[in-house]
């Protein structure tokens, strides 16, 4: 089940129904790539490509592996350890 909450009281979550359900891979287009795009931004941001804009985190687990497919538990996503952040290419010093 997909899990979402609501504004504006964002201490309480629900599950959306069967058929809101995404994949990890859909959940990680839908906050990088895909904004990227509709913003018309794609050429500079949005993914890991040869003359982008060099802005990501460093994770300390693959979220991919969270999948249910590869058996994992998307509910883990959340407790992902943020190693270091980076803008432009260097490293900010902002880490978890």
């Amino acid at each position: 089940m997909r899990r979402t909450w609501a504004y504006p009281d964002f201490t309480k979550s629900y599950e959306l129904g069967p058929e809101h359900k995404a994949t990890v891979e859909e959940a990680l287009r839908a906050v990088t790539v895909e904004p990227a795009r509709q913003h018309e931004l794609d050429a500079w941001l949005g993914s890991i490509e040869p003359g982008k804009v060099a802005d990501f985190v460093l994770l300390g687990a693959n979220p991919l592996d969270c999948d249910p497919a590869k058996v994992g538990d998307p509910t883990q996503i959340s407790k992902i350890v943020v190693i270091e952040t980076f803008l432009n290419g260097k490293p900010t010093g902002v880490s978890h």
